[in-house]
């Protein structure tokens, strides 16, 4: 049985998920500035945005891995397996 916690919409994680949309919206924002903008060194934008995005893939994983819960009832069954292989 799963404890009920109540839900807040992004999780327990909250500074990661953020972190993450910043990072998303900061990639985006010099992406399109890039693409759009009449500037010699647009090609730099454009990469440099590309690898923002790419690089809060970083915030999202710590994001979800956050949020995985595991029943309590499984994290005794595997205590338990640790004590009983590695007695002497």
């Amino acid at each position: 049985m799963m404890c009920s916690i109540p839900s807040t919409g992004v999780g327990r994680c909250k500074f990661a998920f953020w972190f993450a949309v910043f990072h998303d919206i900061l990639g985006l924002l010099i992406l399109l500035s890039g693409v759009f903008w009449n500037i010699f060194f647009h090609d730099f934008l454009v990469y440099a945005g590309s690898l923002i995005i790419f690089l809060s893939l970083i915030w999202w994983v710590f994001w979800y891995s956050g949020n995985i819960e595991v029943p309590p009832a499984e994290l005794e069954d595997d205590i338990a397996f640790y004590n009983n292989c590695c007695k002497v």
